[in-house]
């Protein structure tokens, strides 16, 4: 018996849809924490959706650096098994913040440590913890 090809192509559809809607499992809240270079500990909220975009947003104001608390594009790259990196595009939030990348290794479920490379995060360490 053979299906009409609407059928057959709807069929197909369900399945990539229902694929789809797993997402990924970085998707979601995260906060990242780190040591600024005057040695205070400092928060960012991280949101990651669609497993390859979110938000990069460090809490806070500073009335000397119109970057702190700006909501900053991300964009995740490289995903492993073991961790996966992203880059935090600030210069397309605001011109003149900085644009840095992030590597992150899994400690558990809910944690990544890792370092960032660029900018003012010029080889910060960071953890990332699930909210």
């Amino acid at each position: 018996m053979r299906l009409p090809a609407f059928v057959f192509a709807a069929a197909c559809m369900a399945s990539v849809t229902s694929v789809a809607q797993q997402g990924s499992p970085l998707n979601g809240n995260w906060v990242a924490q780190f040591t600024a270079p005057n040695g205070m500990r400092v928060a960012a909220k991280v949101v990651i959706r669609d497993g390859h975009s979110g938000t990069w947003q460090v809490q806070g104001r500073n009335p000397n650096n119109n970057c702190v608390g700006l909501e900053m594009p991300v964009s995740v790259g490289k995903v492993e098994p073991d961790g996966f990196e992203f880059a935090v595009a600030g210069s397309k939030a605001l011109a003149g913040c900085e644009d840095f990348v992030v590597q992150m290794k899994r400690a558990d479920d809910k944690r990544f440590e890792g370092q960032a490379h660029g900018g003012f995060f010029a080889e910060r360490k960071l953890v990332l913890t699930r909210q």
